[in-house]
């Protein structure tokens, strides 16, 4: 499994840029999920369903990564990470551009892109699935300072067996904490 990082994450004057990291394994089925919320928030309904392997926009945050349902393997190939622009991410709220890179590291991996930028309000409006709870938590209220902070979710799932979409998934996740002040 490659790493999911964030490479930049800045609020200048109301204007919000961050850009993340997400490494492809070449010739291996596998799909990078962002969401605000853990992989596993609801055991029965995760993003990508363990009995018949679809992908199911649905069941992530409107600020997620996944931007459409999505049959066994197709989002699991190494081309379905494709370069994207707002117009074409209009199913979620939050990310404006995905960027592809073709070009293969030492270790046989692709560097792409996930970018959000854009105003502040639309990323302090991101709910969780649910559609009413916020994705940001105030950790400090002070004379001189508010805190907001939240945690971005990279989880890197692959089927258990690439020829049978009813085998299940594998998945390792890790967490961005995102600090606004």
């Amino acid at each position: 499994y490659g790493p999911g990082y964030k490479e930049a994450f800045n609020v200048t004057m109301g204007q919000v840029d961050i850009e993340l990291i997400v490494q492809d394994t070449d010739s291996i089925q596998e799909i990078w999920i962002l969401d605000f919320q853990p992989f596993q928030f609801i055991n029965n309904a995760l993003p990508v369903d363990e009995t018949t392997g679809q992908l199911d926009m649905s069941r992530t945050g409107e600020c997620s990564s996944v931007y459409e349902d999505s049959s066994f393997p197709t989002f699991l190939q190494d081309d379905y990470f494709a370069s994207k622009n707002a117009a074409e991410l209009t199913s979620k709220k939050l990310f404006t551009s995905f960027e592809r890179n073709d070009a293969l590291d030492s270790d046989n991996r692709r560097n792409h892109k996930i970018i959000y930028s854009g105003d502040l309000e639309t990323f302090f409006e991101c709910k969780k699935s649910d559609g009413s709870t916020s994705i940001w938590e105030v950790t400090a209220d002070t004379a001189d300072e508010i805190e907001y902070r939240t945690k971005l979710y990279a989880t890197n799932v692959r089927p258990k067996d690439t020829s049978d979409a009813s085998a299940g998934i594998s998945f390792v996740q890790s967490h961005i904490e995102l600090i606004w002040r």
